[in-house]
């Protein structure tokens, strides 16, 4: 039997910013994260939100990531994490976050985070979430320390080639997908169920004129869901594979 799929982006879809970016914050704060890192970090990502090459942009953003932390351990990072998670990207989590993914998973389906954010950051974000597994970037390590350099899965269409791994053993039809920008649509394009959370209007219009469903922070997305799995898949390429 195929196992049923709910894929996530994380930030501006589950997490209300960009969660590196607000964990960097959170360091700064404390004078543990340089404001040079702090401005590579803030361009690229803007770069992101437009859509302007997304890959690179990651990339981006997770090298001038990577390079604040060169000459850590991996548990000085991880409990540096986790910290952040707890003292301040839980308060940013949309209010249905958490019940969301709780919904798949009580309805059987394996819930997966796909982000370019960086790991242990995304890893330890999926888990407080509620995600099964979390696909992330990888930071490099060499002699116990941080070298300062990604693990990126690097190059054009690493989404696309994550999910469609995702999905040899899931029905496309029947999977959810929900992401907030173009940079997400190799999770929506691939699935029967694309959802839209929270995008920018020239976004917006696009996935509208699709036919996708688009919400917004403040409408009941718990009360969507429940009633789209009653509902044929909309997005009728995804359909066409999954039978």
């Amino acid at each position: 039997m195929a196992t049923r799929l709910a894929l996530f982006d994380i930030g501006r879809t589950l997490v209300r910013g960009d969660p590196a970016l607000l964990f960097a914050a959170h360091l700064r704060a404390s004078g543990r994260f340089h404001a040079e890192a702090w401005r590579r970090m803030e361009e690229a990502l803007a770069d992101y939100r437009a859509g302007r090459d997304p890959d690179r942009a990651v990339e981006a953003a997770n090298a001038a990531f990577a390079a604040a932390f060169a000459g850590l351990t991996p548990d000085e990072l991880e409990g540096w994490a986790r910290e952040g998670v707890r003292d301040a990207l839980a308060a940013h989590y949309y209010p249905y976050a958490r019940p969301l993914l709780a919904l798949f998973r009580g309805r059987g389906y394996r819930t997966v985070a796909v982000t370019g954010v960086a790991d242990p950051l995304a890893s330890l974000l999926g888990e407080d979430l509620g995600a099964d597994e979390t696909f992330a970037t990888r930071l490099e390590v060499a002699d116990g320390r941080l070298t300062g350099a990604t693990r990126f899965e690097g190059g054009e269409g690493w989404k696309r080639r994550r999910v469609e791994a995702l999905l040899e053993r899931s029905d496309p039809a029947t999977a959810f997908a929900f992401g907030d920008s173009a940079a997400d649509l190799p999770l929506l394009v691939r699935v029967g169920h694309p959802v839209v959370l929270n995008p920018q209007p020239a976004f917006e219009a696009r996935v509208r004129a699709m036919g996708w469903p688009v919400l917004h922070e403040g409408e009941d997305v718990e009360a969507f869901v429940r009633a789209a799995f009653a509902r044929p898949p909309w997005n009728e390429d995804a359909a066409v594979a999954g039978g």
